[in-house]
C-alpha cells in the first residue's frame, strides 16, 4: 500500500458524463481512507457529481436559444426551413452560404412544417390549445391564409398531389383535413390517442398516423 498512487477526483471517468471539468474538484489527494469510509466516500461523490448535473441540467437556456423543433427542405435543396418554437418564428436558411437569409414571425410555436410539393407554399402548424395553421407564400414570405386548428396541432402532411392537408390535433384525439387549394376544414377524423405524427402513401390512398399513447387505461389504474 505504501507505493499505491493517492486517489484524486480526476481520476473518475464519470466527469466528463456529467459535463463536469477535474477543476471544479480540489486536487490535492484524498487523505487515505479506512476501508469503512471507501463506501460513504463514493456515495458522497455521486451526489455531489448528481447536484451539479441537476442544476446544470434545469438551468434556462441561453436567451438567444430559439428552439428549433421541427425543418423541411426545399424541392431543389436551395432553402432549409426551420421552426423555431421559443421564437416565434420560421427561419430561412441557404445551405450554399451557411446562412439564415429570414425570419418569418408566426403567433404561436411552431410545432411543424410541410411544403405543397412544387415548394410553392409552407404550411407551418402553431401550437396553442385553440392551434392554427399558417400558409406561407414561400417566395415571399408572407402568409396567404390561416386555418384554424385543435389542441397542438402538429406533424402536417400534405397529400402527393398537393389537394389535401391533414394536421394532427394532439390532445384533441383526431386529425383535421383540410382542402389545401381552398383552405378550409372538411373533417375531422378520430383517432387513438394523442396523434404526434403521420405520413402519407406516395399513391395518396393511405395516412399513417403514429398515437403517442394507447386507447386504454394505465396499468396503475390512472
Amino acid at each position: 500500500m505504501a507505493n499505491q498512487r493517492p486517489f484524486r477526483a480526476s481520476d473518475f471517468g464519470l466527469l466528463s458524463a456529467f459535463g463536469l471539468r477535474a477543476s471544479d474538484f480540489s486536487r490535492r489527494p484524498i487523505a487515505r481512507l479506512k476501508p469503512q469510509g471507501i463506501h460513504f466516500a463514493a456515495l458522497a461523490f455521486f451526489i455531489v457529481c448528481f447536484t451539479h448535473w441537476q442544476a446544470r441540467a434545469s438551468s434556462p437556456p441561453p436567451g438567444d436559444y430559439l428552439s428549433p423543433a421541427a425543418l423541411v427542405a426545399a424541392p431543389d435543396g436551395n432553402r432549409l426551413f426551420i421552426a423555431c418554437a421559443t421564437a416565434n418564428q420560421v427561419l430561412v436558411f441557404d445551405p450554399a452560404g451557411s446562412r439564415v437569409i429570414n425570419g418569418i414571425p408566426v403567433p404561436y410555436p411552431p410545432s411543424g412544417l410541410t411544403l405543397s410539393p412544387d415548394g410553392a407554399r409552407l404550411y407551418v402548424t402553431c401550437t396553442a390549445p385553440q392551434s392554427s395553421i399558417r400558409v406561407i407564400e414561400v417566395s415571399s414570405g408572407k402568409t396567404l391564409a390561416t386555418i384554424h386548428a385543435g389542441h397542438t396541432a402538429m406533424a402536417p402532411v400534405i397529400s402527393p398531389d398537393g389537394k389535401t392537408l391533414f394536421v394532427c390535433n394532439r390532445f384533441n384525439n383526431d386529425v383535421s383535413v383540410i382542402d389545401a387549394n381552398t383552405a378550409k376544414l372538411q373533417c375531422r377524423v378520430p383517432v387513438q390517442r394523442e396523434p404526434v405524427a403521420a405520413d402519407i402513401t406516395r399513391d395518396g390512398k393511405f395516412l399513417l398516423v403514429a398515437n403517442l399513447l394507447h386507447g386504454g387505461c394505465a396499468a396503475d389504474g390512472w
